[in-house]
């Protein structure tokens, strides 16, 4: 063979893809795509089945929390008892969903400037200042 010969042998393009090795590759795509939507599928359900879940679970705490006696704790006790209980109602009050309480730490907040009121709803007549302004004062000295 000549030089000629051969560097044209080199040139030349391959043969162009059979009919059956685009239906095997376009098969392949479709089964790639197929997979992967079913995975977003079962990524989706499990989320929902995980929300529900927790919802089911923040529910049977809210329930308990209302069959706690008050009366048998002490006044601190009952003070966080009672806070918990009024974040819970709010919602309920407000119209919303009663199992809302993503939100209960800022309720309780809201809640504690009636520190100055007992649980029975009457003023407070001893002078003790409430333990988080007792802290507060600490760290600011």
């Amino acid at each position: 063979m000549t030089a000629k010969t051969a560097s044209i042998r080199q040139q030349r393009t391959p043969r162009p893809v059979g009919v059956k090795a685009v239906k095997a590759a376009a098969q392949a795509t479709s089964s790639a795509e197929i997979t992967q939507k079913r995975l977003a599928d079962a990524a989706a359900k499990l989320a929902q089945a995980s929300q529900k879940r927790a919802r089911a679970l923040e529910k049977v705490n809210n329930f308990t929390l209302f069959m706690v006696r008050l009366d048998e704790l002490d006044a601190e006790a009952q003070k966080y008892f009672q806070l918990c209980r009024n974040a819970i109602l709010a919602p309920m009050r407000r119209g919303g969903d009663a199992n809302d309480s993503a939100n209960l730490p800022e309720a309780m907040a809201k809640n504690e400037n009636t520190d100055s009121l007992n649980i029975s709803g009457t003023a407070s007549t001893d002078n003790q200042e409430h333990p988080r302004a007792v802290q507060e004062n600490r760290i600011q000295e």
